[in-house]
């Protein structure tokens, strides 16, 4: 194939040939590298939403658990009842 060619230039080419196969080859992974990097990061993202999701449902059974029982202390989450003060409004005249 590379008959007329020194036997130098030969070595080059076949060289530069092995080395686009190489740098091929790699590229080929590292997609395929990253393709699997992004397959574990939408694993861990789905986990993560199932745990958020049972950590909501077992807050909730807590919370349910927890209002059987009084302690004698208002509920901290109701709304406090003292009425706040309206600073008095000048009267208006009749013109």
């Amino acid at each position: 194939m590379f008959s007329f060619m020194n036997s130098s230039v030969r070595n080059q080419l076949r060289l530069a040939f092995t080395l686009v196969i190489a740098l091929s080859l790699l590229s080929s992974g590292l997609a395929i590298w990253r393709l699997n990097a992004t397959q574990q990061n939408a694993t861990l993202v789905e986990e993560a939403a199932a745990t958020a999701v049972a950590l909501q449902e077992q807050a909730a059974h807590l919370a349910a658990m927890m209002a059987r029982f009084r302690t004698g202390e208002p509920d901290a989450r109701a709304p406090q009842r003292h009425a706040a003060r309206q600073p008095a409004r000048p009267a208006l005249r009749a013109a």
